[in-house]
């Protein structure tokens, strides 16, 4: 097989340093899908481009058709993939966290620091098959949506279904990222009335913080500052970044925000209850509900997981990269089998090696064989597109949170972008991530290209009452910045206007 007889199927295009990529070729391979959640299945093919991953489709045909299997055999066989994934989230939490909680690896025995590298790549390689588990949200949708249908036909009501699927599939426990924002919202709330705060604000910087209000909001950046750093990319929020989105926030109504969201939650619950009084599920239905529920949630914690994770592990990876004669943040553009080698032999990378690799790198897995291309350019087939998306003035995609708006895109394509976004921008992206909160705090309207009604947007979108669509497709490819646009998320389309004024 070579990569030219393989039907390459578009997934997501995202940053991700060398370190993640050759973790996760290493972790679709079938001993760990086997080992993490019982599933036999691997992803042998595979291949980036312009950080654009594709997948073969056959071999996502074969898995959807795996799950598909085991659905039809057992309605709660996805439950118990769920909690084998939690179980997988868990020991890399436990592990990631002991790391953390170590002082300095600077003058560790090298067994010590081989044994401790180790164990975490195994963990990590455990948790990968979780974030490739990804026919399994839209078998989901699609089943508990004919369940739905099949209920509302005889009630008269079909035209609910999209509607009814939303309210039952928002995750009853908050993701990181929306704890972070609504505590700091509560923050905000708790000072709308000190007057004089309000006028020393813009003034302020991290050190003049009054000290009651510096402890809450270190407290919040020892508990979230890590959502920033996603894959070496970024750097944790500090203190500072906390203020300036206190600035932000203190523009508005903050008193009113809070109530809104946890007026929002309260009648979701009450609308959550209302159907299952009015639809009465059971069996293979209430199975389902309780599946696409608890995959609303997963999708996005196992992303914090493998965030957090790598995030606690830095300083031991960095030292890592200093024995190897390199900056620790060089760590991100070693390959975990050149950790290894250097681990048990001593081999390292050369520096003007790691320079190269600074420049960007493309690969292609054929058989689980994977070849690098260290140098951006590289003549690799890219899949070709039907329409010139330049010619595009509309696209249609999934609704995830309903609503209306019109504003100036800003497409993000890596987390350097976020800053960026500004207020009432629309925020278009491949896919968020948790890192995005800050810019999503800020925009009024967010369009994706991939992920469906359980993916991270379609949940913070929900959770902020902001309107969403997402699995576009090729929204950031036929949207640019500045790009005034009308945003309907109650009929599921983006279209291109004309600017006011002109």
């Amino acid at each position: 097989m070579n990569q030219h007889s393989i039907k390459w199927e578009s997934l997501v295009k995202k940053r991700l340093s060398v370190l993640a990529r050759s973790l996760e070729n290493e972790g679709m391979q079938r001993e760990y899908f086997m080992t993490a959640l019982g599933i036999d299945f691997g992803f042998r093919n595979k291949k980036v481009i312009d950080w654009m991953e594709y997948l073969d489709a056959d071999e996502v045909d074969e898995f959807r058709q795996i799950v598909e299997d085991k659905l039809d055999k057992e309605p709660r066989a996805l439950l118990d993939v769920a909690e084998r994934s939690y179980q997988a989230c868990k020991a890399a939490e436990k592990v990631a966290e002991r790391i953390a909680a170590h002082d300095t690896w600077d003058g560790a025995p090298r067994s010590e620091l081989a044994a401790t590298i180790g164990e975490f790549m195994q963990v990590m390689l455990e948790l990968t098959p979780v974030l490739y588990l990804l026919p399994v949200d839209e078998i989901i949708e699609r089943r508990l949506k004919k369940y739905l249908h099949e209920s509302l036909s005889g009630l008269n009501k079909t035209n609910l279904v999209d509607e009814y699927f939303l309210i039952l599939t928002q995750p009853e426990r908050p993701i990181a990222v929306v704890r972070d924002h609504l505590e700091l919202v509560r923050v905000c709330a708790d000072m709308a009335t000190d007057e004089a705060f309000l006028t020393d604000l813009e003034a302020m910087d991290a050190e003049s913080l009054p000290p009651g209000l510096r402890r809450t909001l270190q407290s919040l950046v020892d508990e979230y500052g890590w959502i920033n750093t996603d894959d070496f990319e970024g750097q944790p929020w500090t203190l500072q970044d906390y203020l300036n989105r206190v600035r932000f926030l203190m523009h508005q109504d903050c008193r009113k925000e809070l109530s809104r969201i946890e007026g929002m939650r309260r009648e979701r619950r009450l609308q959550h209850d209302r159907i299952f009084n009015e639809l009465q599920p059971e069996g293979a239905f209430l199975d389902m509900i309780r599946t696409a529920a608890e995959y609303s949630y997963l999708r996005t914690y196992r992303a914090e997981t493998w965030i957090r994770a790598l995030y606690q592990a830095s300083r031991l990876l960095g030292e890592v990269a200093r024995r190897m004669h390199l900056e620790p943040n060089d760590i991100r553009f070693i390959t975990l089998e050149e950790i290894t080698s250097f681990l048990e032999s001593a081999q390292v990378v050369p520096k003007n090696e790691i320079r190269g690799r600074r420049q960007g790198f493309d690969y292609v897995m054929v058989d689980a064989e994977v070849t690098y291309y260290w140098y951006r350019g590289t003549p690799v087939d890219v899949v070709s597109r039907e329409q010139e998306p330049d010619l595009m003035t509309r696209i249609e995609g999934t609704i995830a949170s309903m609503g209306v708006v019109k504003g100036r895109v800003k497409v993000v394509d890596n987390v350097r972008e976020l800053t960026k976004v500004e207020e009432g921008d629309i925020l278009v992206a491949s896919m968020t991530t948790p890192e995005f909160i800050p810019a999503m705090e800020r925009a009024k309207g967010f369009v994706t290209d991939e992920g469906g009604l359980t993916c991270h947007a379609a949940i913070v979108s929900r959770e902020l009452g902001v309107p969403c669509i997402v699995g576009t497709g090729t929204a950031t490819k036929v949207l640019r910045d500045g790009d005034f646009v009308e945003l309907n998320a109650n009929e599921g389309y983006v279209v291109k206007l004309a600017p006011v004024g002109d």
